[in-house]
């Protein structure tokens, strides 16, 4: 049985949050600095919005792609803005700012327009960051526990679905295991990690528990192992 523990997956969908928050808030820092370069050497004027143009994106989405119209030296330009916000209306004004002799060759909006695309992907970015650093964290103990933990040795007495957790549209297992102290005759109840696949064939079989010295709360159930050892392709030996 090749079980698959759901770490590496909570690590993808933390680079991919991750990853698109940083393009996000990298992506409105960069905005904001050039914007305010190209305002330094621009002139602003007034911009009239003469028709705000509705349409249907490939997503579902409604888009919106505004034209505006100013005179510069007598001559009209009239233009498709680039950006669009909720207050906008036709009728209305923007300041855009422009290249002197290049009318053309303008920008609208302000620093913040570009600052609020970067707090757009700014949680996306936290998300994916906790993503990974929970996990790798999480990976460290294990590593930590493997190491310097005492073995215990136990059995898996039953598996459960996550149901508040969904991988891929579908929810990790966990399973469940119990250890008896051979001297003390107490007995001591753990669960697995989260695994992507369904381990019920695994109920029965021995399981190694590393659980910290001091403090038995904080333990590594073994699952991967006991499914290496004791997988239900491993529990038929065929001599004939």
């Amino acid at each position: 049985m090749n079980v698959k523990s759901a770490k590496n997956t909570f690590l993808l969908l933390g680079a991919v949050f991750f990853g698109i928050g940083a393009v996000f808030v990298i992506a409105g820092i960069c905005g904001a600095v050039s914007f305010n370069s190209f305002k330094d050497s621009a002139v602003r004027t007034e911009a009239v919005i003469t028709s705000i143009d509705t349409y249907r994106e490939s997503d579902g989405d409604t888009g919106h792609k505004v034209w505006v119209s100013f005179v510069v030296d007598g001559t009209e330009y009239e233009v498709p803005l680039g950006y669009y916000s909720s207050g906008m209306r036709q009728g209305g004004t923007v300041d855009i700012y422009y290249k002197p002799g290049d009318p053309r060759n303008f920008k609208g909006g302000s620093v913040l327009t570009y600052l609020i695309f970067s707090l757009v992907g700014l949680p996306f970015a936290v998300i994916g960051g906790v993503f990974i650093v929970v996990t790798l964290a999480k990976e460290a103990r294990k590593k930590r526990l493997i190491r310097d933990g005492e073995q215990l040795y136990g059995t898996i007495t039953n598996e459960y679905l996550v149901r508040n957790v969904r991988i891929n549209g579908r929810h990790p297992y966990k399973a469940e295991c119990e250890v008896t102290d051979t001297y003390s005759g107490e007995t001591y109840l753990f669960s697995s990690e989260q695994v992507t696949n369904d381990i019920s064939g695994l109920v029965g079989s021995p399981v190694t528990v590393y659980a910290d010295k001091n403090n038995r709360k904080k333990y590594y159930v073994d699952i991967v192992g006991t499914a290496e050892q004791y997988g239900e392709e491993n529990k038929i030996h065929d001599y004939r």
